[in-house]
């Protein structure tokens, strides 16, 4: 299946023009690299929290003929980690929590399976918790998980392998890190990077 990529575009410009339109060497770019029946892309331009522009090129889905809007939702995938680990890492600096805390410090009763997995196992992709992604059978639902629905998902699956003794991609462990933040925090995790 031909998919549509998102185009991540930070523009930090003090002579930004007020009108909304894309600036004309961008415009063109774009259209060359993203034509009209090819894969697409969305940009948007803002300054001082204003959007000054935006703008879609190509489409969204090439085999059901589907072209890219401003409106069109994106799967983002793991851009969300780097954020989540700076997070932690803020909190680990105001002394709200500790790389090397177990986690059930801050999730009582996830099941370690009689080990002590740390946050940092959890930042480094060394905790031994399965990756929900891996589960097979797993039921993709339409609408979005809550967080809980998805510790439901992998939580009692067995450990991949010790903590600390392997390194192996796991969503989980971020999904379990988002819970974290919430704790120390005080905010929920989708609220958290706003302050």
């Amino acid at each position: 299946m031909k998919v549509a990529y998102l185009f991540l575009l930070l523009l930090i410009s003090g002579t930004l023009r007020s009108e909304a339109q894309v600036p004309a060497d961008l415009d063109t770019y774009m259209q060359q690299h993203y034509p009209p029946k090819g894969a697409g892309a969305v940009i948007l331009i803002a300054q001082h929290g204003q959007v000054k522009a935006e703008k879609a090129y190509g489409m969204a889905n090439l085999e059901l003929n589907v072209p890219m809007d401003i409106d069109s939702v994106f799967r983002i995938g793991s851009i969300t980690k780097q954020f989540t680990a700076v997070a932690i890492l803020q909190l680990e600096e105001k002394g709200l929590l500790k790389l090397d805390d177990d986690i059930t410090r801050y999730l009582p009763g996830y099941p370690t399976h009689g080990y002590t997995i740390t946050i940092a196992n959890l930042l480094s992709h060394t905790s031994g918790i399965k990756d929900l992604t891996t589960i097979p059978g797993l039921v993709r639902k339409v609408k979005p998980y809550d967080p809980e629905e998805l510790i439901d998902l992998f939580k009692d699956q067995p450990m991949d392998f010790p903590p600390g003794t392997q390194y192996k991609y796991s969503n989980s462990g971020y999904i379990l890190i988002g819970r974290i933040i919430e704790k120390p925090s005080a905010k929920t995790y989708a609220n958290y990077p706003q302050t």
